[in-house]
């Protein structure tokens, strides 16, 4: 089974210049591969880690929860034993806990939530080889 996961651009234009500026049957921006599996390219691979669950509070009672799969591109391969995924997950939700336990997340919308969660997790992750950051399932409830 494989998995398309879209990389989220900062603009339209953007993912607009890059789909047409790759050649024919590659897809600029984007990884197809087996989830949890290699198939990154250039060397690296994905890693999937699926049901992360947040409360978020809310004022006035307004409390949303939010649940996400994700899927890391790494760089370069590295081994996938089990300490080192739990290790990763634990780093995955504090850098998305840390943005979520902020005040002024209940009022923002899913899709800028969802960049900020990007961007905090890159820049956490980026001496890990963490290249890339995709959510398969992004939901705000």
């Amino acid at each position: 089974m494989f998995i398309y996961h879209a990389r989220v651009s900062e603009s339209f234009s953007e993912a607009v210049s890059a789909l047409f500026m790759a050649g024919p049957g590659e897809e600029q921006g984007s990884v197809a591969g087996k989830a949890g599996g290699a198939g990154a390219g250039a060397g690296g691979h994905s890693e999937r880690y699926p049901d992360f669950l947040f409360r978020v509070s809310g004022i006035d009672g307004r409390d949303r929860v939010v649940f996400c799969d994700m899927v890391l591109e790494f760089s370069c391969d590295q081994s996938s034993d089990e300490p080192e995924s739990h290790e990763m997950r634990v780093s995955l939700y504090r850098a998305a806990r840390a943005l979520l336990s902020e005040g002024r997340v209940v009022s923002m919308p899913p899709r800028l939530l969802r960049r900020e969660i990007e961007r905090r997790i890159l820049m956490k992750l980026e001496e890990k080889g963490v290249t890339a950051v995709y959510f398969t399932r992004f939901v705000v409830i």
